[in-house]
C-alpha cells in the first residue's frame, strides 16, 4: 500500500476531528481577515472584494485604491509611552491581504480532506481532477494576494488589474466547480437532507441541554458579564494580576466554581437514585439511559465542557482585558469573546473522537507517565511564572501567563475527569465532598464578608478581594439553587418557582424603607439660612479689597472667579477631579513660593457642581478643606504627591458584596434590620478618608458655619427616578426659579434634620445597581446625577446666572466689581475618543435602550456645550480639562482601563496622573491666579 493510500485512509479514519479543528482554524482566519473591513467600504466596490478582484479596468483600480487612502482611522500604538498612528484603508487592506495565507491553508486542506473521504469510498469519478482544480485554486489564490500587495504599495498608480483578475478568475471558477460537484454529489446520494436533519436535531439537543443545565448556564453567564462587559472587571485583574497572593485566590475560586458545574448537574439530573448524604459525598452521576445500565455519553461530555468552561471564560476575559490595554499577545487578531466558543468545539472533538483515551490510556487502565508527566509539566509551568522575580508580574503584559494558567488549568480538568473512572487512584479518590464542601466554604465566605468588620479587616492592606468574593458568592449561590433543585426533583415540588414567586411577591407589593438616605437629628441645630444671591454678594464683599487691587494695577487684568462643573465616571472621575484641583493648587502655591499674601487656586472657585463620581471629587476637596479653611495654604492632601493613598482602597467589595448578599436578602423578603450598602458605602469612605484627613462626616449646613469664605460652594446633582426631575443637593438654601425644574432634597428635611457630606455627595453617585436609588423619609427614588447632566454643567451655569446677577447689581454702586472675570472650568475625566467614519449597525430591538444610554453622553456634551457657547458670547473664560492621550514623564507602555466603578489599579491612577503631567491648560488657568496674586501682595507691600 502506498503512502498516498495510508495517508488518506487514516484521514478518513479520523475525518470527522480532523475536519473540525481545520473548520474552528478557518473561521479564526477568516474572522482575522476581516479585521477592520469597514474600512475597506467603497462606492467603487458594489459587490465588495469580488468586485476588487474581478476588475479589469486600471482606472477603476485607482479609484478604490484612493478611497482606501482617503479612509482614515485614528488607533492606539504602543512603544516607550502611549501615543496613537492614523490608519489608512490600505494599511487595513495589506494586514487582510497577509492574514490571507493562513486561511487559504485552511480552506484548502479542508476541501483535500472531503475530497480525500468521497474518493476513498469510490464516490469520486474524477479525482485526479478534482484534487488539481483544489490545488490551482489554492495557487490562484496565492497569486491573487501578491498581486494585491504590489496594488497597494504602488499606490498612487496601481498595477496592470489583470495581475488580480486571472488569477482570481480561476479561483472562482475552481471553486465553483468543485462546490457545484459536492452539492450535486449530496443530491445524487440523498445526503442533503439527512444533514438538515441532523443539524436541526443537534440544535434542539442543545435547547434541551442548556434547560437541563440552567443553573450551570447562569452562572457561567455572570461570569462573562463580569469579566467581558464591565470595564471595571478589568481593571481589578490589574490588581490581582499584582501580587501572587491574588492570583492563588483568584485561582482557587475559580477551580471550586469548575468542580460544581462539573458535579452538580450530575446529581440534579439523577436525583431520584441520588440520596441527600450522596449529594455532600458522593458518588453521583447522570440517569441511566432509556433506563439502562448505561451511562448518557453527550450528557457525561457536556457536564465535563462546562467545569472547563468555568475556567475557559475567565482566560478568555484576560484577553479581553490585555485587548483593551492594547496589549499585543500571540492570536489577538481573534475576538477574546470567540475564544470560549472555540474551546468548547475542539473539546467536544476532544471526547467525542475519545482523544484523551487514545493518548493516554493503556489497555483498561492509565499510562500513568503519561498523565503524570502532563500534571507536573501544566503545575510546574504555572510555578514558573508566577514565581517570577524580575518583577515583570506586575506589569499588565504579565496578564497573559495568568490567562495560560487558567487554559492549562482547564486542559488538566478535562484530561483528569475523563480518566478518572479509568484509574483506581482516581477513581477511589472521593472528589465530590471537596467539591461539594469547597462550594460550602466558599459560601461562608461570602457571608462573613457580608459583615463589616470581616471585610473591613481584610481589606485594610489588600485591594484584591472583590472578584475573589464575587465568585465565592456565585458558587455559594450555585449550591444553594442546585440543592433546591435536586430536592424539588426528588420531592415534585418546584421550590426554586416557589421561592422565586415569594420574593418576587415581596419585592413589588411591600414598600419598604430600606434604603431610606442616612438623616441625623440635633435639636438645637442652626442650618444656614442665607440664599445663594445673599452668599454670593457676601462672597464678591469679602474679595472687595484683591479685585481693587486688580483693577487699579492698570494691567488689563480682571479678578477670576472660577465655577467648576466636573463629569461622571465612578472613581476615576474622582480621582480626576481632585487630582486636576489639587494640581492647579500646588501649581498657584509654588508660583507665589513663600507669600504670605497669596491665596491657593479653590480661594478663587465660587463653585463645584458634580454628577456622579465627580461630586464625590468635589466633596473630597471639600472634606479636606474643611479642618483647614482658616489656613488654605496648607491644604495639601491633594497634591499629586499625596494623591495616591487616598484612591488605592479597596471602596468596590464592601458594595458589591452587599448587592449579591445583605441587600439580595432585605429586598427578596422586605427586611430593614441593618444598613443598606449605600449607607456603608458612605461609611468606608469616611472611614477610611477621615485617618487622612478628608472629613466626610461633617454635615451639609456645617459647611457654611465660618467665616472668609474659603470652602467653594458644594452642588451635588442626583435625579429623581420617580418623576424625571433633576435634584440638586447643596449646603444652603436655593431658590426653583433660578433652578427651573429642579427639586431640592434639603428641603425636605425636618427640623433639625440634616445629612452628612459624604450622603450629599454620593445621592449623585447612585451607579445603577451597585449603588441603590435613595429615598428621603420614604419619598424619591434617587439615582444617578449622570442620568440627567452626566457633566453637572447644567447647574454650574444657574449659578453663574446668580452670581452675575448680583455682581452687576453691585457694579451699579461700585465699578470695582466690573473688574471681575468668570471662569468655567470644565472636568471630563474620558480621554476624547477618536473621531472615526465606522458605520454603527445596531440589532433594531437594542435601538430603544442603546438611544437612552447613548442620550446620556450627548446631554452631558450638549450642557458642557452651551457653556462654552455662552462664555464666548459673554467674554467669559473656558477652559476643559481632560486626560490626554500623550503621556510624558513616565514610562508607561500600555492604555489603562479606567473603571466606571469604585476601585481602580495604581496603574491606571499612574497612568492619570502622568497624563495631568502632560495638561497645559492648567497652566494657564494657574497663571491667572498666580498674576491676581501678584498683584495683591504688591498692593499689600505698599501698604
Amino acid at each position: 500500500m502506498s503512502l498516498f493510500n495510508k495517508i488518506s485512509i487514516w484521514c478518513v479514519a479520523h475525518f470527522r476531528p480532523l475536519f473540525f479543528i481545520l473548520l474552528c482554524g478557518l473561521v479564526a482566519t477568516g474572522i482575522s481577515t476581516q479585521k477592520g473591513s469597514w474600512m475597506l467600504q467603497s462606492p467603487h466596490l458594489p459587490y465588495g472584494a469580488i468586485s476588487w478582484q474581478l476588475n479589469t479596468k486600471d482606472s477603476l483600480q485607482r479609484e478604490i485604491l484612493k478611497d482606501w487612502a482617503a479612509q482614515k482611522e485614528t488607533v492606539l500604538i504602543l512603544s516607550d509611552s502611549i501615543s496613537h498612528r492614523t490608519y489608512t484603508g490600505l494599511k487595513v487592506a495589506e494586514e487582510q491581504n497577509r492574514a490571507d495565507y493562513p486561511f487559504i491553508g485552511f480552506y484548502v486542506c479542508i476541501l483535500i480532506l472531503v475530497f480525500l473521504r468521497l474518493a476513498v469510498h469510490g464516490h469520486l469519478r474524477y479525482p485526479v481532477l478534482c484534487f488539481a482544480l483544489i490545488g490551482l485554486a489554492g495557487l490562484a489564490d496565492v497569486f491573487e494576494d501578491i498581486g494585491t500587495f504590489r496594488a497597494l504599495h504602488a499606490f498612487p498608480a496601481g498595477i496592470n488589474s489583470y495581475w488580480i483578475f486571472v488569477p482570481a478568475v480561476f479561483k472562482w471558477l475552481s471553486l465553483l466547480f468543485l462546490i457545484i460537484y459536492l452539492i450535486s454529489q449530496a443530491f445524487h446520494r440523498h445526503k442533503w437532507g439527512a444533514w438538515i436533519k441532523s443539524l436541526s436535531d443537534n440544535l434542539t439537543a442543545v435547547a434541551v441541554y442548556l434547560w437541563q443545565f440552567r443553573i450551570v448556564f447562569i452562572t457561567l453567564l455572570l461570569f462573562f458579564l463580569v469579566l467581558f462587559l464591565s470595564d471595571q472587571g478589568q481593571d481589578l485583574l490589574v490588581t490581582i494580576n499584582s501580587t501572587r497572593k491574588a492570583c492563588v485566590f483568584f485561582l482557587i475560586s475559580v477551580t471550586v466554581l469548575a468542580g460544581l458545574c462539573w458535579h452538580l448537574p450530575k446529581a440534579i439530573d439523577n436525583a431520584a437514585q441520588v440520596g441527600f448524604c450522596q449529594f455532600w459525598h458522593g458518588p453521583v452521576d447522570f440517569a441511566p439511559v432509556n433506563n439502562a445500565m448505561q451511562r448518557p455519553g453527550a450528557k457525561v461530555d457536556i457536564g465535563r465542557i462546562l467545569g472547563c468552561m468555568a475556567f475557559v471564560i475567565p482566560a478568555a476575559g484576560i484577553l479581553q482585558t490585555m485587548q483593551k490595554y492594547a496589549i499585543d499577545y500571540f492570536g489577538s487578531g481573534i475576538p477574546p469573546v470567540a475564544v470560549p466558543f472555540f474551546i468548547a468545539f475542539i473539546y467536544t472533538v476532544i471526547l467525542q473522537y475519545n482523544l484523551i483515551d487514545k493518548i493516554y490510556k493503556k489497555g483498561n487502565g492509565v499510562n500513568k507517565m503519561r498523565y503524570w508527566g502532563t500534571v507536573l509539566l501544566a503545575l510546574g509551568l504555572i510555578l514558573y511564572w508566577g514565581f517570577d522575580d524580575e518583577g515583570r508580574a506586575e506589569s499588565p503584559d504579565y496578564l497573559i501567563y495568568l490567562s495560560l494558567d487558567l487554559f492549562i488549568l482547564s486542559f488538566l480538568f478535562l484530561v483528569t475527569t475523563t480518566l478518572r473512572t479509568c484509574d483506581i487512584a482516581l477513581y477511589n479518590w472521593k472528589i465530590a465532598p471537596w467539591i461539594t464542601f469547597g462550594g460550602l466554604i466558599s459560601a461562608l465566605v461570602f457571608i462573613a464578608f457580608n459583615f463589616k468588620s470581616v471585610y473591613q479587616f481584610f481589606i485594610r492592606v489588600d485591594r484584591f478581594w472583590t472578584m475573589p468574593v464575587v465568585f465565592c458568592g456565585i458558587a455559594g449561590y450555585l449550591l444553594f439553587f442546585a440543592f433546591l433543585l435536586y430536592i424539588g426533583k426528588r420531592t415534585k415540588v418546584r421550590y426554586v418557582n416557589m421561592l422565586l414567586l415569594v420574593m418576587s411577591a415581596i419585592a413589588v407589593f411591600k414598600v419598604s424603607d430600606y434604603h431610606n438616605v442616612h438623616v441625623e437629628h440635633q435639636d438645637d441645630y442652626k442650618p444656614y439660612t442665607d440664599s445663594l444671591d445673599c452668599y454670593a454678594e457676601n462672597w464678591l464683599k469679602s474679595r472687595r479689597t484683591e479685585i481693587a487691587a486688580v483693577a487699579e494695577s492698570n494691567t488689563g487684568k480682571r479678578f477670576p472667579v472660577f465655577f467648576v462643573n466636573a463629569y461622571g465616571g465612578g472613581i476615576r472621575a474622582a480621582a480626576w477631579t481632585a487630582m486636576v484641583i489639587g494640581s492647579i493648587d500646588e501649581l498657584v502655591m509654588n508660583g507665589r513660593n513663600n507669600d504670605p499674601f497669596a491665596k491657593d487656586f479653590q480661594h478663587y472657585v465660587f463653585s463645584g457642581s458634580g454628577a456622579s463620581g465627580g461630586s464625590i471629587g468635589l466633596s473630597l476637596l471639600a472634606g479636606s478643606r474643611f479642618e483647614k479653611v482658616d489656613w488654605p495654604g496648607k491644604d495639601t492632601r491633594f497634591y499629586p504627591k499625596n494623591i495616591l493613598p487616598v484612591f488605592s482602597y479597596d471602596y468596590l467589595t464592601g458594595d458589591v458584596v452587599g448587592l449579591l448578599g445583605r441587600d439580595a436578602v432585605a429586598s427578596a423578603f422586605g427586611l430593614s434590620a441593618w444598613d443598606d450598602r449605600g449607607r456603608i458605602q458612605e461609611e468606608d469612605w469616611e472611614r477610611h478618608l477621615g485617618d487622612k484627613g478628608v472629613h466626610l462626616a461633617v454635615k451639609m449646613k456645617e459647611l457654611m458655619n465660618f467665616t472668609g469664605y474659603e470652602m467653594p460652594l458644594f452642588f451635588s446633582n442626583t435625579h429623581d427616578a420617580g418623576n424625571g426631575k433633576k435634584g440638586v443637593v447643596a449646603s444652603l438654601p436655593l431658590d426653583s426659579l433660578d433652578f427651573p425644574g429642579a427639586e431640592f432634597p434639603e428641603q425636605e428635611f425636618k427640623t433639625g434634620d440634616d445629612i452628612r457630606l459624604s450622603t450629599a455627595a454620593f445621592l449623585s453617585a447612585r451607579f445603577p445597581y451597585v449603588s441603590p436609588t435613595a429615598k428621603i423619609y420614604g419619598k424619591h427614588n434617587f439615582t444617578d446625577g449622570g442620568t440627567w447632566d452626566n457633566s453637572g454643567a447644567e447647574t454650574s451655569a444657574a449659578v453663574i446666572s446668580v452670581f452675575e446677577r448680583v455682581r452687576a447689581k453691585l457694579a451699579l454702586k461700585d465699578t470695582v466689581y466690573k473688574y471681575v472675570s468668570v471662569q468655567i472650568l470644565s472636568l471630563p475625566n474620558a480621554v476624547e475618543p477618536f473621531k472615526s467614519n465606522k458605520p454603527v449597525h445596531i440589532f433594531e430591538p437594542l435601538a430603544p435602550p442603546n438611544g437612552l444610554l447613548s442620550l446620556i453622553t450627548t446631554v452631558a456634551a450638549a450642557r458642557d456645550g452651551e457653556n462654552k457657547a455662552r462664555a464666548k458670547r459673554s467674554n467669559y473664560g473656558y477652559t476643559m480639562i481632560r486626560p490626554k492621550l500623550e503621556v510624558h514623564g513616565k514610562e508607561i507602555r500600555f492604555w489603562p482601563v479606567l473603571p466606571l466603578g469604585w476601585q481602580i489599579s495604581d496603574f491606571a491612577l499612574d497612568w492619570m496622573q502622568g497624563s495631568l503631567n502632560n495638561n497645559r491648560d492648567r497652566l494657564k488657568i494657574s497663571q491667572l491666579c498666580i498674576d491676581a496674586n501678584m498683584i495683591i501682595s504688591k498692593k499689600s507691600v505698599k501698604k
